[in-house]
C-alpha cells in the first residue's frame, strides 16, 4: 500500500488533484498537460521479485510507461532490470535530470520548472 505521507508535491490540472511524489513528476505532468499528452500517474504496480514496482507515468496513446530518477542506486538497477526481464513486451523508459532538462521540464541547476 502506498504511504501517501511521503508523497511531496500536488498536481492540480486536467487531471484532477493528484498527490505525487515529487515536484520533477508535477513538472512532468504539466509538460504532458501542455503538449497534449493524455497520462495516468501510478496506474499499475508489477510484482517484481518479492516486492512491486510501480512506473510513476503511463502515456496512454503511446501505451508507454515513464520512470523519473534523479539518482539511480544500485537496488534501483537491480529492480529495473530484473522488471524489464521479467516484463520484455511492456514498452518503458527513464529519464533522468538530463532528459527532462532538455525537455524543459528541469532548470539548469535541476529544479522543477512548475507553471
Amino acid at each position: 500500500m502506498l504511504s501517501y505521507k511521503k508523497m511531496r508535491a500536488w498536481y492540480n490540472g486536467p487531471n484532477g488533484e493528484i498527490w505525487m511524489r515529487s515536484k520533477w513528476e508535477v513538472a512532468y505532468a504539466q509538460y504532458l498537460d501542455r503538449h497534449s499528452i493524455s497520462w495516468k500517474y501510478e496506474p499499475r504496480c508489477f510484482r517484481v521479485g518479492r516486492s512491486g514496482y510501480l512506473p510513476d507515468f503511463y502515456l496512454t496513446a503511446e501505451q508507454e510507461y515513464i520512470e523519473l530518477k534523479g539518482r539511480l542506486t544500485a537496488k534501483n538497477e537491480r529492480k529495473l532490470a530484473a522488471f524489464r526481464k521479467q516484463y520484455p513486451n511492456i514498452k518503458w523508459q527513464m529519464l533522468m535530470a538530463k532528459e527532462l532538462k532538455a525537455l524543459g521540464v528541469l532548470d539548469i541547476h535541476g529544479r522543477a520548472i512548475l507553471r
